[in-house]
């Protein structure tokens, strides 16, 4: 989401600065967000949310992905219960 949001700065700071600095804030505050979905689903999948800090390290974005993808696990796991029912 990092390289969508980078991307679309450069694209308005293109038609406007001010866009840009709209788009930038807009970016900023989404992180808390992004990080709380990735650590939920990081759980699905049986690792701690503490993962998160690869994405720190150059290579940690492709461990985080692939984690990411993962199904999740069939039933409970250290983080709790399945959060929906599958039908």
């Amino acid at each position: 989401m990092g390289v969508v949001n980078g991307l679309l700065i450069l694209l308005l700071s293109s038609v406007s600065e001010s866009l840009a600095v709209v788009a930038l804030i807009v970016a900023v505050v989404s992180i808390p967000s992004h990080l709380t979905a990735m650590i939920r689903r990081l759980h699905d999948t049986n690792h701690s949310g503490l993962w998160v800090f690869l994405l720190l390290v150059p290579f940690g974005i492709f461990v985080i992905i692939y984690w990411l993808i993962l199904s999740g696990d069939e039933g409970a796991n250290r983080y709790g219960g399945v959060p929906v029912e599958l039908i």
